[in-house]
């Protein structure tokens, strides 16, 4: 008999978002099968206490608390945040004995720190992103700002302090490694996992004489590089003739088409469409082709897109732009899918006569991408991966038998 580690999982993104739901969530009913899992979330509007109890019992977790989410003014209301959720994360530490934090992101992991100074509880920065550098290159703050010198202060100490450190990408290795000397060897890569099993794999219809249909699925604006995406897709419609564009995005319709039309393209050339995260596995089958471009940053040097793995899952090879996170070294080693080195207009040609000519083994390719999927980025394989962290940090151990001692 083993006595389960006491993990409190610490994420400041609201419960009641997709995000939690699909990269949060489904983490953690997995885990919560060898572990105790406690789950602190900040919301951004209130969720009642019978409504966390019904997450908590839906997912396996021994609990779910939320705090109240302060927006503005940006630096103050954050470290009000940090503040609370010691505080409130302090007491769940002493009332349920926990044994490891697992802090999801830069404040979590700042609330992670102090408890480790404050309770002596270890704990696990799942650094998810470069948050100071994101902001920087998102052209949120400048590198010259307090927030930014405060943000990359606290990071150099979160990392230090931390038992390990989770990663998107083994390229984040080394941008880690520049920032705090010695954090490779505790560093451990599990890419952004999906739910495999929520996608059917199908090969592509696409046989020359119908339509190529492109999918994007995601938000728009600041990383991802719409105007270059819609350059593909009119190079596409003269090389294969007849293209379908269809965007599904929560972003605003509104900007979408007006790209659009700034690059000469009509009100039915593209299809744009808001849905429910649910939905996007039917979309996908219905696809031939996954399409997205982000800005290649340094910060994006450890990100790995959630809507790649979604894609490779239902069996869709992507096309994409080179230096993000590990894609080039899976898209190529593998063959599931092209990647652009020149985001211009002959490296959209090469691009579109690329992925026609990969699409002309329909079995093969559909298998490739769904077998890749299973093999790296499974909701199981990351479970497993996290699972082996928590057992590096506290091995699992024997629970005292009531008889030892007697006879």
């Amino acid at each position: 008999m083993e006595t389960k580690r006491r993990v409190l999982y610490i994420s400041y993104d609201c419960i009641l978002e997709p995000l939690t739901a699909s990269q949060v969530l489904p983490y953690l009913k997995g885990l919560a099968r060898d572990n105790d899992i406690f789950l602190l979330a900040f919301n951004k509007r209130d969720v009642s206490e019978a409504r966390l109890f019904d997450i908590a019992a839906r997912y396996g977790l021994k609990g779910a608390f939320g705090l109240r989410y302060h927006k503005t003014p940006t630096l103050p209301a954050t470290c009000l945040d940090i503040v609370c959720g010691i505080t409130k994360c302090a007491s769940i530490i002493k009332k349920y004995d926990i044994s490891l934090v697992h802090a999801r992101s830069y404040v979590a992991c700042a609330i992670a720190f102090a408890l480790k100074r404050l309770c002596g509880t270890p704990y696990i920065f799942d650094v998810r992103g470069l948050l100071a550098d994101e902001r920087v290159e998102g052209g949120d703050w400048k590198r010259s700002s307090l927030t930014y010198g405060i943000v990359k202060f606290f990071e150099v100490l979160m990392l230090r302090e931390s038992s390990k450190v989770i990663l998107l990408s083994y390229r984040g290795v080394d941008a880690l490694e520049a920032i705090e000397k010695g954090s490779r060897a505790k560093t451990t890569v599990i890419p952004t996992c999906v739910d495999t099993e929520s996608f059917a794999s199908r090969p592509s219809s696409y046989m020359g004489d119908g339509p190529l249909r492109l999918i994007y699925i995601g938000s728009l604006g600041t990383w991802y590089m719409l105007p270059e995406m819609l350059d593909f897709f009119k190079i596409a419609r003269e090389i294969v003739g007849d293209v379908k564009f269809l965007i599904l995005t929560w972003s605003d319709p509104a900007y979408v088409l007006k790209t659009a039309q700034d690059k000469g393209l009509g009100k039915d050339a593209i299809e744009v469409r808001r849905e429910s995260h649910d939905r996007i596995p039917s979309y996908l089958a219905a696809s031939d082709v996954s399409i997205f471009f982000i800005r290649p940053t340094f910060s994006k040097s450890v990100s790995c897109p959630t809507k790649f793995a979604e894609s490779l899952s239902a069996g869709l090879p992507v096309v994409t732009n080179s230096g993000i996170g590990d894609l080039d070294y899976f898209i190529n080693r593998y063959s599931v899918g092209v990647v652009i080195t020149d985001l211009h207009e002959d490296g959209y040609r090469k691009a579109a006569r690329d992925i026609v000519g990969m699409l002309k083994d329909r079995n093969g390719l559909s298998e490739r991408c769904r077998s890749l999927a299973l093999g790296e980025f499974s909701l199981e394989s990351g479970v497993e991966r996290y699972e082996k962290v928590y057992e590096s940090i506290i091995p699992p151990h024997p629970a005292l038998s009531p008889f030892r001692g007697k006879g």
